[in-house]
């Protein structure tokens, strides 16, 4: 167990504790009683990540530790000294996430069980370095998975990144604290916007929230595990939640039709009947209105839309497209309300 003022291992037959603290006049105790994570290796070594300290090793033939720390000295150091997540990944290499990024070390070129001092590589990848990793985990395929403060990075074996997923990806937050993958090989994604289910073959997402059940939208850091019989189970601020994927009914995605409800000019609504500047701009309700003729110098107009899902409004997500003049639809979340401004002469489509 390692907790909030240092480390205790717990002996399940003579149902006893002992506890690990630092002190300051032993420098063969942990780096710090503030310990974020911990991992055991193949030769039974434990490392702990810490809050503020930088990484501490449990030589288990001594009992004493090695503490290892990023200073303005080192080259090969740690990203940082703050230590968030760590993970022992197939090719036996110790990844470390920390507040500014991902390090690595290679375990089987370690000779000594506990050498005094380590040489720490670092991931450079567009997106990792400088951000602050959360998560680490492993899918079947021998990729890894990053649960970053900047989405979801997949990268290969060679921890070179195949894809990011982020809030452009329909993620419903970027800040992401667990990724597990279940027995069907997908994601389940905690972030503090709630749940996502994510299809790594067709990357789509699957978002839930308390309408689903959920004991809140914010997860904490790390609270995430697959039981022996594949249940997921997930911690959050008000309980957890434990289900078998096997059995989770995912209702199909639910077509809906928008429609627009309201029109303003110049940031004045205008309703039906209005007259502006000496005639009437809708002669019925807008959402029955097929086009709007404007003046030269009426080109600052908004619409409010809405597209009606009542047993869980919060995950309808709207997208819109001027034809002629934007490439593709721009996604707007969950807001409702478009404005455009500087609009060339001429027909566009509204869509």
């Amino acid at each position: 167990m390692y907790l909030g003022w240092g480390v205790n291992k717990f002996d399940p037959e003579l149902k006893t504790f002992k506890r690990y603290l630092h002190n300051s006049s032993d420098p063969n105790s942990i780096g710090e009683s503030s310990v974020w994570t911990g991992v055991e290796d193949n030769r039974h070594r434990l490392w702990f990540g810490l809050r503020t300290e930088g990484l501490s090793l449990l030589d288990p033939s001594t009992g004493q530790f090695k503490n290892y720390k990023n200073t303005a000295y080192m080259e090969n150091g740690l990203a940082s000294n703050f230590v968030f997540c760590l993970f022992i990944d197939s090719k036996n290499r110790l990844l470390i996430g920390t507040s500014l990024g991902l390090n690595y070390l290679e375990l089987d070129k370690l000779e000594e069980l506990a050498p005094d001092e380590m040489e720490f590589s670092v991931i450079k990848e567009n997106g990792i370095e400088g951000t602050g990793i959360n998560y680490i985990t492993e899918d079947h395929l021998g990729n890894i998975w990053l649960g970053t403060d900047n989405g979801i990075f997949k990268l290969d074996e060679d921890l070179k990144t195949i894809r990011p997923y982020t809030t452009q990806n329909e993620l419903p937050n970027n800040l992401v604290v667990g990724i597990k993958e279940d027995n069907n090989h997908n994601f389940w994604i905690t972030t503090k916007s709630g749940l996502s289910l994510l299809n790594p073959i067709t990357h789509q997402f699957r978002n839930f929230n308390e309408h689903d059940g959920l004991q809140g939208l914010e997860y904490q850091s790390k609270s995430i595990e697959k039981t022996k019989d594949g249940r997921i189970i997930i911690g959050g601020i008000n309980g957890f939640n434990i289900f078998d994927p096997n059995n989770f009914e995912l209702q199909s995605v639910t077509k809906l039709s928008p429609y627009i409800t309201s029109f303003k000019l110049n940031n004045t609504k205008i309703y039906p009947s209005d007259s502006v500047n000496g005639r009437v701009l809708l002669n019925k309700a807008i959402n029955e209105v097929g086009e709007i003729t404007l003046k030269y110098d009426e080109n600052y107009i908004s619409f409010e839309f809405v597209a009606l899902h009542y047993e869980n409004p919060e995950l309808v997500q709207y997208a819109y497209k001027m034809d002629g003049l934007d490439d593709d639809f721009i996604d707007t979340g969950n807001n409702r309300v478009v404005n455009l401004s500087n609009l060339k002469p001429g027909i566009i489509p509204l869509r």
